[in-house]
């Protein structure tokens, strides 16, 4: 128990005398613990981030919008390049409730930012002007709507109130150029954002579109970045390129799009000719026509004689824009067709058309009129042409008429002969005439009476008759056979004697013309007369009768038939 209890083996025994007690000793503690460092040092931080926060501080700004949609207090951030320059801290309606204020809170860095000619507008997700659009609307959906600013160009007086933009502005004072003016009959797919092209390089893009009246063309506003904006002259010309585009014409399927932005949300393309790009830029007031395709753009390069001419064949296939072909060179294009009334009262086509004989002929000395004139005064007229068969597409086709008509003037315009249809046309009207002409044969008459002959011929060949008068012909060349062989042989001994007879008398003949010049007697006149007379009919008896032998010979039938006038003896 000792042992477990020290203090009981220091307890004084009563013989032993009593000793003083131990004084106390009191440990005096520090006067701050470590622990206060971290608060204290958290509130020097934040105390550090409070000030630093008064001095970034910048002014409160006004932004009045239609609509805060996407918008958030104490959320939302002002960026100019991607930095932030200050973050909304307020959001409110007016009095009248038709706009919305929004009070943003910038930073001291914006300050010199802040003038009369900064703009704000709202970055929200958007799919609508192309490829970069859609990327800012990505972009917009995993970060949120924020607010963007454009500082303007230098200068200006500082402002703390502005009128928000609805639509991100296409300009930006940051990057030159020009805007330039576009007037359509039809928009397209062109929108806000479209690309625009120069030489397939994205040089601009479109601002905005006004449509106008009701009737009229469609205003479009583009952006064409410098040094590009020089390019612009008074000559060049703007198409549209927007989607893809597909022909069958003459060169077969033909597929063509200028890039998959413009297959998603179109774009505008422009070209100026080369004798055109040494002039002066066109001036801030020029208002260029944007044509449908680059084709129609093109024959804008070239000066335009208007000419009209009258079809009455059909125009099926012949569309607004086809092209009027001299030798098959494109030496026009077509611009328009209706039905009109004739002198006779008659409906027939006209066709207007403009020639651009520049197209293919140089000649400086003439204009473009008097070119056009010279040529459709040769005896040309028009006629409807088909150069693909499997689409039925048409074209104008001048070609030399046998005729050669005057060449008058209608309104202004040239008035060109038309003639017949031309290839497929003139075939299939010649076809149409056979076919007429062989629906006026009478097939079914004449299949009647022949099938009536064939019957009548049929009775009598398996008639009696026939086969009686067969009977007795056969019976008659048996007897004329049995003749002509009795007469054979019993002529045959006087037939064989004839040849030498004949040979005999021509020899006979022979001698005697010898006898009579060696006795002399050939030389009195008219003896001789007398025996070159007697001679001749010598010999031609003798000729007469090696022929009517030879004759026999081939035809013995004629002894008993005669001979026939078709025989030759």
């Amino acid at each position: 128990m000792n042992d477990l209890n020290p203090n009981l083996q220091q307890q004084p025994s009563d013989r032993t005398p009593r000793a003083e007690p131990p004084t106390a000793r009191v440990k005096r503690r520090a006067p701050l613990s470590p622990v206060w460092l971290v608060p204290l040092a958290a509130a020097g931080v934040a105390l550090y981030v409070a000030i630093h926060a008064f001095l970034a501080r910048g002014p409160l700004i006004t932004l009045t919008f239609k609509t805060a949609d996407g918008l958030v207090a104490h959320q939302t951030e002002v960026r100019h390049k991607a930095v932030k320059l200050g973050t909304v801290d307020e959001i409110s309606l007016t009095e009248d409730m038709s706009h919305v204020v929004v009070r943003v809170r910038m930073e001291a860095q914006a300050k010199p930012l802040l003038t009369d000619r900064a703009r704000f507008w709202v970055v929200r997700p958007r799919l609508g002007g192309g490829l970069a659009g859609l990327q800012t609307g990505l972009e917009t959906l995993v970060s949120g709507a924020y607010l963007a600013v454009d500082p303007g160009p230098p200068g200006g007086r500082h402002v703390d109130s502005y009128q928000g933009l609805e639509e991100p502005p296409s300009v930006r004072s940051d990057e030159p150029g020009r805007v330039i003016r576009l007037q359509s009959d039809r928009l397209g797919s062109i929108g806000a954002g479209a690309p625009v092209y120069h030489r397939d390089v994205r040089v601009g893009e479109v601002l905005s579109y006004e449509t106008g009246a009701a009737d009229g063309p469609v205003s479009i506003r583009v952006f064409v970045r410098a040094p590009f904006d020089s390019s612009v002259r008074d000559a060049t010309h703007f198409w549209n390129t927007s989607g893809l585009s597909l022909d069958m014409g003459p060169r077969g399927l033909h597929l063509e799009f200028r890039s998959l932005t413009t297959a998603l949300s179109g774009g505008i393309a422009f070209e100026t000719p080369l004798a055109a790009r040494s002039g002066k830029p066109s001036a801030d007031t020029k208002v260029f026509e944007l044509y449908d395709s680059e084709a129609a753009a093109e024959a804008g390069f070239y000066e335009r004689v208007p000419c009209v001419t009258y079809l009455d064949s059909s125009l099926s296939g012949l569309a607004v824009g086809a092209p009027v072909q001299l030798l098959g060179v494109q030496m026009g294009i077509v611009t328009g067709q209706k039905l009109v009334f004739n002198e006779a009262g008659h409906l027939v086509a006209r066709v207007t058309f403009d020639m651009q004989p520049t197209r293919a002929l140089e000649d400086p000395s003439r204009s473009a009129r008097e070119l056009t004139t010279y040529i459709l005064s040769q005896g040309l007229q028009v006629e409807i042409s088909s150069t693909n068969f499997v689409t039925g597409q048409k074209v104008l086709s001048l070609e030399y008429a046998r005729d050669k008509a005057e060449l008058r003037t209608e309104d202004g315009a040239l008035l060109v002969p038309g003639g017949g249809g031309g290839g497929l046309t003139d075939m299939t009207s010649s076809l149409g005439a056979i076919a007429a002409k062989l629906n006026q044969i009478p097939f079914a008459d004449i299949g009647r009476n022949v099938d009536r002959t064939l019957r009548s011929v049929n009775e009598v060949v398996s008639g009696p008759k026939l086969q009686n008068t067969l009977n007795e012909l056969s019976l008659t060349l048996q007897e004329v056979r049995r003749l002509a062989h009795d007469t054979n042989a019993g002529m045959a001994p006087a037939l064989a004697r004839l040849p030498q007879l004949a040979e005999q008398m021509q020899q006979a003949a022979q001698n005697l013309n010898a006898a009579l010049g060696e006795s002399g007697y050939g030389q009195s006149s008219s003896f001789q007369h007398d025996m070159t007379e007697l001679v001749t009919q010598a010999r031609d008896a003798a000729r007469s009768i090696r022929l009517f032998v030879e004759y026999l010979e081939r035809h013995p039938e004629a002894l008993i038939r005669g001979r026939s006038g078709g025989d030759n003896p």
